[in-house]
């Protein structure tokens, strides 16, 4: 609104034009990141475990090779299901 204020105080006439083309777009505002929701199953412990990955591969690698507290029982972890996913977290653009 101060900008309204200011330039119609310098005489000029109000263009709503002039203001709009200033105005950033909303996708300037948000920042989107992929993930991956999966479901992985163990036959040996018959067991399902749910997560979310920004990187499926190397997530599933580590299941299988004790890089988690939870899936580290067992190393026959197969991948049953997957859905992509965006999502978008608000941008702080500091001002």
């Amino acid at each position: 609104m101060a900008r309204v204020f200011a330039w119609h105080a310098k005489g000029h006439r109000f263009d709503s034009g002039n203001l709009h083309n200033q105005v950033r777009s909303l996708a300037d505002f948000f920042i989107a990141m992929t993930y991956c929701a999966y479901i992985i199953y163990s036959p040996f412990l018959d067991q399902f475990y749910i997560g979310y990955s920004q990187d499926i591969d190397d997530r599933i690698f580590r299941h299988n090779n004790s890089g988690s507290k939870a899936t580290k029982k067992s190393n026959d972890w197969k991948l049953v299901y997957t859905k992509y996913l965006v999502l978008k977290r608000k941008q702080c653009d500091g001002n």
